[in-house]
């Protein structure tokens, strides 16, 4: 299909900037599904599955590999949807898009996006960033949120602006989490959500004379972390045991410590929670795994090998 200068003919030109992730798989998977949705062009960045653990801080960035079986340039060949990838630079360059763009959105991508790339979209360059945007800005706002004990997160769609997850939101939806939901399930299930919202929202696009909603973030309530490392990955006993599991099991890396002000246990995963307890470190051991009681009840962990 050739670009068209009336924007409401026929399906929507987009690319994806995106890494391999589960989030960003999800994303493709959903606006392939999308009949509004043309995707042309599959953008890979060069961090593909990075897992943050304890003393990762910031670490490099390794090659995507854009060959092979079983990934997401797969998927995107297996629906005509062409594969790019970075030049291994901090940004994007012009070779990386052949054709113009009514819109290009960004899903889990820490690379910086050029200005002079954003402005290849048509329309606009938007991202989805998974919180309730002005807060948890930053790489990794689902590890910062679990461990902060939230109970909602949610899914914004806003424009790219030169501040990383600073520009005006288009849309939001907020998301519960899910007891002792996995990392993967938490990406799957914002990543539907962010993809139902850009679909939504271009079809809001084409129903309102082809403008986006511009609502500013509201710096008053801006928060913004960056990369997780070992200290932030200390559980004390006085958490609540909900908190305490929903971390456990929802963020990658690790592994964790759990204390209380004086012993320190290594864990690796949450297995099992209940609603009893008393807090302390360790009070019951099996084998490799701990049962230890926090504010509010008890879990079951795996202990570091």
């Amino acid at each position: 299909m050739e670009a068209t200068n009336n924007p409401g003919a026929g399906r929507v030109r987009t690319a994806l900037v995106a890494n391999g992730s589960m989030f960003a798989t999800t994303v493709l998977r959903t606006l392939i599904e999308a009949s509004s949705i043309d995707l042309k062009l599959l953008i890979l960045s060069r961090e593909s599955n990075i897992t943050h653990g304890a003393g990762s801080g910031n670490p490099p960035i390794p090659p995507v590999r854009v060959t092979g079986s079983g990934t997401m340039v797969d998927l995107a060949r297996d629906n005509c949807i062409g594969v790019a990838a970075y030049n291994g630079g901090s940004a994007l360059t012009t070779a990386s898009f052949e054709e113009p763009f009514d819109f290009i959105l960004v899903a889990c991508c820490a690379e910086w996006i050029a200005p002079e790339i954003a402005a290849l979209a048509k329309h606009a360059c938007l991202n989805l960033h998974p919180s309730l945007l002005s807060r948890y800005r930053g790489p990794e706002p689902i590890f910062w949120q679990l461990k902060a004990g939230e109970t909602n997160t949610g899914i914004s769609l806003h424009h790219i602006e030169v501040r990383m997850d600073s520009g005006p939101v288009v849309a939001m939806h907020r998301v519960a989490y899910p007891s002792g939901a996995s990392a993967d399930e938490l990406d799957q299930l914002l990543a539907r959500a962010g993809a139902s919202l850009f679909i939504q929202a271009i079809a809001r696009w084409r129903d309102s004379n082809f403008e986006l909603p511009v609502v500013q973030q509201d710096e008053s309530m801006a928060s913004q972390q960056s990369y997780a490392d070992d200290q932030d990955f200390l559980v004390p006993v006085t958490w609540s045991a909900q908190r305490a599991f929903n971390f456990i099991r929802g963020v990658r890396g690790g592994p964790f410590t759990i204390t209380n002000g004086t012993h320190r246990l290594l864990v690796d995963r949450a297995m099992r929670l209940e609603s009893d307890g008393e807090p302390g470190c360790p009070y019951y051991m099996d084998g490799n795994q701990a049962v230890i009681g926090f504010k509010d009840g008890t879990l079951h962990l795996r202990c570091c090998k």
